[in-house]
C-alpha cells in the first residue's frame, strides 16, 4: 500500500492532513482519482454548509471524499462499497481516527440491492449525497440512479464529481447517467470559479443535484 495525503485548510493551527491508504493493484476503487480530489477540495470551499450535517459517499472506494467531508465537519458519514472493499474503508477511517470528534462508519452497498439500500437508509436521513467518478460502466447506470433516488428525501442535496474522457463509450454513459436522473431531479453545475482554485481541472465537473418537487 502507499499513501496519499489531502491537506484541508490553509490555517496552519487548524489545517488537518487525511492520510488515504491506497493498494498497488485491483480495480478502480484501490487509489485515489484526480476526481476525488476536486471533490474533497471543494468541500473545503463549503466547509460551513457541513457543520453538524449528515452524509453518505456511494463507491467510495479509499473512502477519500467521505474521510475529507467527516474531517470538514460534517456530524456523521457514511462510506459504502461493495463488501470486499469494507475492510479496507475501515483501515483508511482508523488510519485518520484522530482528525474525527463525530460519527463516521463503513458498510456494504451494493447499487440497486434493495436490503442494502434500506440498511444504508436506516443511517439516515442524509443531508448529502457524496459521489465522485462512479458514473463509469453502462450496465450500473440504472442501479446507481435508483440508490441515489431511494437515499433521498426532499433535503438530500447530491454532490457529484466525474473527469470527462477522451471516449465515445464513457460519454454515452454519462449521457445515459443525465438521461435517467432527469426523471426524478434537477441539478446545476458548479461554475469553474467555484471550484477550488488551487484543485481544479477544466476536464473534472461538478455537479448538485435534487429531487424535483411535486
Amino acid at each position: 500500500m502507499f499513501i496519499r495525503e489531502i491537506e484541508l485548510g490553509e490555517d496552519e493551527d487548524t489545517a488537518k492532513l487525511v492520510k488515504v491508504d491506497q493498494k498497488n493493484e485491483g480495480d478502480t476503487g484501490v487509489v485515489v482519482w484526480d476526481a476525488a480530489i476536486v471533490l474533497s477540495k471543494y468541500l473545503e470551499t463549503i466547509i460551513d454548509d457541513l457543520a453538524n450535517k449528515s452524509a453518505i459517499e456511494l463507491g467510495s472506494g479509499t473512502g477519500a471524499v467521505g474521510l475529507c467531508a467527516a474531517a470538514l465537519g460534517c456530524g456523521k458519514v457514511v462510506l459504502t462499497d461493495r463488501e470486499d472493499f469494507i475492510e479496507f474503508l475501515k483501515h483508511n477511517i482508523e488510519l485518520n481516527q484522530e482528525l474525527f470528534n463525530n460519527e463516521i462508519s463503513a458498510q456494504s452497498l451494493l447499487w440497486g440491492d434493495k436490503d442494502q439500500i434500506e440498511k444504508a437508509k436506516a443511517n439516515g436521513p442524509f443531508n448529502f449525497i457524496l459521489v465522485s467518478d462512479c458514473v463509469f460502466y453502462k450496465e450500473s447506470v440504472d442501479d446507481l440512479v435508483d440508490t441515489l433516488s431511494s437515499l433521498c428525501d426532499g433535503n438530500t442535496e447530491i454532490i457529484l464529481s466525474y473527469e470527462e474522457r477522451d471516449s465515445q463509450m464513457k460519454l454515452e454513459v454519462m449521457k445515459m447517467f443525465f438521461s435517467s436522473m432527469k426523471f426524478n431531479f434537477t441539478w446545476n453545475k458548479v461554475p469553474f470559479e467555484k471550484h477550488h482554485p488551487e484543485f481544479r481541472s477544466e476536464d473534472i465537473q461538478l455537479f448538485r443535484f435534487k429531487l424535483r418537487l411535486l
